[in-house]
């Protein structure tokens, strides 16, 4: 399964952040709909995001061991510049446009905001991406001296949800925070995937399998429970548990989908297609809500101001996205 993961790990990119665009730009749907259970879980995009980031750091950890300090920061420097690339001149243009003091745009550039006052301020996923890249070696760690990782993970996120329901109510951690603590299990999911290979016995395998149904499962009985009775108001967030038990599931699916889809010339294309999406999601992240503040208020047809917002979106993130490149390779010379 792994195999199939890291070759449709672009494919998969897509449609997350098709997942998170649909959650941010379209309205809700009429209550009930399939529509509205997908907007409302919509936000599954980003708990993917995150496995995906942490799949792929495992094979990079495999290859490039971090053994000192040293190559910790090189490590880090790397992935963080990666981000910024993108971030600053996403951050640097809505200043401009929005009119932000150079302070604001230092601040925001810096994550001050974000981590002092909300991480919503301000594209919240970059500071929360930066954590967990922050703390993935010493977690990769920790997964490489255990032999069972499906237990460990499973029982670090129990240990979590435990503290979060105990703490919680007490007020002690800000309520935007829920967004980045009740993502710890995404970390470990990510590297419990990358394990996942055709190579462990079948006993392990089917091990990983049952844990990934059984999770999928939990997760589908907590979003009828959260569509009919509303959320777990222990948490404080709108995003929780669910998210983290059908991640895995929704992963496995798309893989096993995309690789049928490339055994048939009728589909192979639709993989073509998003996995050129698929290396753009991050340009599209930080572009998309905010392009669309401008579109939104245009006095044409609904449809065309979303067509307009995807064409202005997707030209801008393929510049984007060249000019990181041109940036990343430069050092490399």
């Amino acid at each position: 399964m792994r195999e199939k993961i890291s070759k449709h790990r672009s494919e998969i990119m897509a449609i997350c952040i098709f997942l998170v665009y649909f959650n941010h730009l379209f309205y809700e749907p009429a209550e009930g709909s399939i529509g509205f259970i997908i907007h409302r879980n919509a936000i599954l995009g980003v708990d993917a995001f995150i496995v995906l980031s942490m799949f792929g750091l495992y094979h990079s950890f495999e290859k490039n061991p971090i053994t000192n300090l040293r190559t910790y920061w090189q490590y880090l420097f790397r992935r963080i510049l990666r981000i910024y690339v993108v971030y600053a001149p996403v951050t640097v243009m809505y200043m401009l446009i929005d009119n932000w003091s150079i302070k604001e745009l230092v601040r925001k550039l810096l994550l001050i905001d974000q981590l002092t006052q909300s991480i919503y301020v301000h594209l919240w996923y970059i500071p929360c991406i930066i954590i967990f890249y922050i703390f993935a070696p010493f977690c990769y760690m920790l997964v490489k001296k255990v032999k069972n990782v499906p237990l460990l993970t499973v029982a670090l996120s129990v240990a979590l949800y435990i503290f979060l329901f105990t703490v919680n109510p007490t007020g002690l951690i800000r309520r935007d925070i829920n967004a980045i603590l009740t993502r710890i299990p995404d970390v470990f999911l990510g590297f419990m995937l990358a394990t996942y290979d055709d190579s462990l016995s079948k006993k392990a395998r089917n091990l990983y399998a049952v844990l990934i149904a059984v999770m999928a499962l939990f997760g589908a009985g907590l979003v009828y429970y959260e569509i009919n009775y509303g959320f777990f108001d222990a948490f404080h967030a709108d995003n929780v548990i669910h998210s983290n038990l059908l991640v895995s599931a929704m992963i496995v699916v798309l893989a096993l989908i995309f690789d049928a889809f490339d055994k048939l010339k009728a589909t192979a294309f639709i993989n073509k297609a998003l996995a050129l999406i698929g290396t753009l999601t991050l340009e599209i992240y930080c572009l998309h809500e905010w392009v669309w503040k401008y579109i939104s208020p245009m006095e044409i047809k609904l449809g065309k101001r979303h067509i307009a917002c995807a064409l202005i979106i997707f030209v801008a993130s393929m510049g984007l996205n060249r000019i990181g490149r041109f940036f990343l390779q430069k050092p490399a010379k």
